[in-house]
């Protein structure tokens, strides 16, 4: 019995050095992308709203489009000064990438020297967009404004259980989007309806409960493990059970009503304020990674009813039409990403661009900005 119980007793310390030097050995090959040295004019700002969610903090200049850090300044003044020209960007994740600092690369090898103002942020919404061109747009006082949107408002409609309440809400109170590491769904005190929550973090983490048992503190060390979120990311995804209903048309273009009328209200606040914009369509595709279709089973706010391909296809496709036609009825130049950029090696997933798809995509902006007198010298 003593043997025995040695025997175990030394397999576990075995099993538990190896998985620790395991963790550090992945933590050692694992390599961020370093912070590039870069000027105050030429980094590009990312400007926050206070509902958006924001990566650790940082005091560095960086290229990352990931924003770091809750601000309490704005931009420096050499941004909003010199004779470069200013850029804003405004979208969800598709425009939290390198894409704007492509496009802004591009203008400055044309001699267009530019700065680039990334409002893009996972998750946001044209209604995000909209807020931020009304906050920011008399400060940064943009030359362009380029408004890429359409994944985010078409998915909030019916995205996963996890991040949305079951009620569909015109107000978007139904949606976690963003804020979703912060919020927890709960029901409300007086009405007891579905609601969302603020979770305490920080100093104030104390007022919210703690699983301080062992099966608590092993969790909480497999949440923080790098080695097993490597390990996650590369197993095979399961086909979802009960996924089984295809979403009818009526729900998954009920988000599109709301869409069209920010979309054009974006185009009104540029006009009374003189400032050209552009609206670029989403490319996207379906022969690619599958990060929010079936199997993925991303795409459904009650757990039951699903999006299916042609579903995507069709939403993804009226969305893109109601781009281009409030684009023309609100005098807002319209660049048709979606009917440029089809190759599936471009992509990700269904809509996020891999480094030679956002190269790409820059280069179809750049050149329709050049072509159509947007930019000039």
């Amino acid at each position: 019995m003593a043997r025995t119980a040695k025997l175990v007793y030394f397999t576990l310390v075995n099993a538990i050095l190896l998985l620790l030097l395991l963790e550090l050995g992945a933590r050692l090959i694992h390599k961020p992308d370093p912070l590039q040295n870069v000027s105050s004019t030429s980094v590009p700002y990312q400007l926050h709203p206070f509902f958006q969610s924001s990566c650790p903090p940082s005091t560095a200049l960086s290229r990352d489009p990931r924003f770091h850090g809750w601000p309490t300044n704005p931009p420096m003044p050499e941004a909003l000064e010199g004779p470069h020209r200013r850029i804003l960007f405004l979208g969800g994740s598709t425009t939290a990438s390198r894409y704007p600092h492509l496009v802004r690369w591009l203008l400055d090898a044309q001699g267009l020297s530019t700065s680039a103002f990334i409002c893009g942020y996972d998750w946001h919404c044209s209604l995000h967009s909209l807020y931020k061109l009304e906050t920011y747009a008399d400060t940064v006082r943009p030359d362009l404004v380029i408004v890429l949107e359409g994944i985010n408002d078409f998915y909030r409609g019916f995205t996963s259980p996890a991040l949305s309440l079951p009620e569909y809400r015109e107000d978007y109170a139904h949606y976690a989007g963003a804020l979703h590491p912060f919020w927890i769904a709960g029901t409300a005190l007086e009405d007891q309806r579905p609601a969302f929550f603020a979770q305490p973090i920080g100093r104030y983490s104390d007022h919210a409960a703690r699983d301080d048992s062992v099966g608590g503190w092993f969790r909480l060390l497999a949440d923080q493990s790098l080695l097993l979120r490597n390990i996650r990311e590369l197993a095979p995804r399961q086909e979802p059970q009960g996924l089984s209903v295809p979403m009818e048309e009526s729900v998954v273009l009920r988000s599109l009503p709301a869409f069209e009328r920010n979309m054009r209200s974006l185009a009104r606040s540029a006009r009374r304020r003189d400032i050209p914009m552009v609206f670029l369509t989403m490319p996207w595709t379906l022969q690619s990674t599958r990060t929010f279709l079936p199997p993925a089973g991303f795409f459904t706010n009650d757990g039951v009813h699903h999006l299916d391909d042609a579903g995507f296809q069709m939403g993804m496709s009226r969305f893109a039409q109601s781009v281009e036609q409030i684009g023309g009825e609100e005098g807002v130049e319209v660049i048709s990403l979606h009917k440029g950029i089809e190759d599936p090696g471009l992509f990700t997933d269904e809509v996020h661009l891999n480094d030679a798809g956002l190269e790409q995509e820059a280069r179809v902006v750049v050149r329709e900005l050049l072509a159509r007198g947007l930019v000039g010298k």
